[in-house]
């Protein structure tokens, strides 16, 4: 009998080796959310086992229920791969030039002057928006027609407003931040602002910051985004457009950069876009960062378009979810159903980051046959791959525990 490899995946949310004691604790002694190495006994295995140690991979589930890998023997792996917590990166394009001194947005005319009775246009195709299964590309077509005396202010700040009435228009969920990049004419010009937090709201152009000595017609940059200030109260001030940022009560000033209203006529001006993470069910979603690209008409060929690419990263919740559900199909769980609807284990906890350790074994080990498959009671002969993802911030590093253990 030959069955398909089967993948086995653990998730470690607590410490077991910080709490418990190899040669001592045992599965019996795991609180939900720990997980170690054991022995046939049940008893948790210190990182220096020797080769040719049979063990097995135990985990209390947050329900209480322990389950197992099968048993395999130290040394006898196929393949060994471990990859700690990298955080994801979200795709980016910034039009225009941006940085001290940049160029910005630069118009047809003379020297890059903008010219008025052109339409300046921005066409936005997302090309990875929605999920494995719905990946049809969207395109957004972004224009702004420059009126007389318009600069690179204006210019950004009417494609500013158009990207927030076209671009994420109807989408299921708000997939784009667009934000403006204010170039000051040279570094000396940004100041840090006063010594208290600054409090932000999504959609709102209300900032919150005790005696803070802004004045009307700064550019201020809040989070890597800059706006105008219009108006000033003793204990806030208002921006010229709604904060595009996640809401956040306490921004530490050291954060805030603000530069003179009689500076900022120096400067030019940039639009950033960037890619935001959309709701994700692991049961029905297969995780796709959002990708998208940018082509402009009317602006100078000599336009400068930089692009940060999406990289997924390692270990993201949306990895070790999708992970979960997967093997979960291997475990003998039935399929998404309606009528009752399938309740999955989901260990994979949101707001924790996770180090993989990834590793394959024969089926068969060398100190005797393995327990049956606990979905269809049969043996498998072929190998099988353990995977254990565990919380990158636990007090021990289980990570490395598992990785010393195994790599024999």
């Amino acid at each position: 009998m030959y069955e398909k490899s089967v993948t086995y995946q653990f998730i470690v949310n607590v410490d077991t080796y910080d709490a418990g004691t190899p040669g001592t604790t045992t599965v019996e002694d795991f609180t939900a959310g720990q997980g170690g190495l054991v022995d046939g006994e049940g008893v948790l295995v210190s990182s220096t086992t020797t080769a040719g140690t049979r063990l097995r991979f135990a985990q209390r589930l947050s329900d209480g229920n322990l389950v197992y890998s099968p048993f395999f023997t130290l040394g006898t792996h196929l393949a060994l791969e471990a990859e700690e917590y990298d955080a994801p990166t979200m795709h980016s394009v910034t039009v225009g030039e941006s940085g001290n001194g940049g160029d910005g947005m630069i118009g047809q005319g003379t020297a890059g002057a903008i010219e008025a009775g052109e339409t300046y246009t921005l066409s936005i195709v997302i090309t990875s928006s929605q999920s494995a299964i719905n990946n049809t590309p969207i395109i957004k077509t972004v224009p702004y027609r420059a009126q007389t005396n318009d600069t690179q202010l204006e210019v950004s700040r009417g494609l500013f407003d158009a990207s927030l009435n076209i671009v994420n228009r109807n989408l299921p969920n708000r997939i784009i931040q667009v934000g403006r990049i204010f170039n000051p004419g040279s570094a000396s010009d940004i100041t840090t602002g006063a010594a208290q937090t600054v409090g932000v709201t999504y959609g709102s152009t209300n900032v919150t910051q005790t005696t803070h000595a802004r004045s009307v017609g700064d550019a201020v940059d809040i989070d890597g985004d800059w706006y105008i200030i219009t108006d000033t109260e003793t204990n806030s001030f208002t921006i010229d457009r709604p904060y595009q940022g996640e809401t956040d009560a306490a921004i530490a000033h050291a954060d805030i950069n603000f530069v003179p209203t009689a500076s900022v006529g120096d400067g030019t001006w940039s639009l950033r876009f960037t890619a935001l993470d959309r709701p994700f069910d692991p049961v029905t979603d297969m995780y796709n960062p959002v990708r998208f690209t940018i082509t402009t008409s009317g602006f100078a060929p000599d336009l400068d378009i930089s692009t940060t690419a999406a990289d997924p990263g390692s270990g993201t919740y949306e990895q070790v979810a999708q992970q979960e559900i997967y093997s979960a199909m291997n475990e003998g769980k039935p399929w998404v159903q309606a009528y009752p609807p399938t309740k999955y284990r989901l260990e994979a906890d949101p707001d924790n980051d996770y180090d993989i350790l990834s590793v394959v074994y024969p089926a068969t080990d060398s100190g005797g046959s393995i327990p049956a498959h606990t979905g269809t009671g049969q043996v498998p002969t072929a190998t099988f791959r353990l995977i254990i993802a565990s919380n990158a911030t636990l007090t021990v590093n289980e990570h490395d525990n598992y990785e010393t253990a195994l790599d024999r």
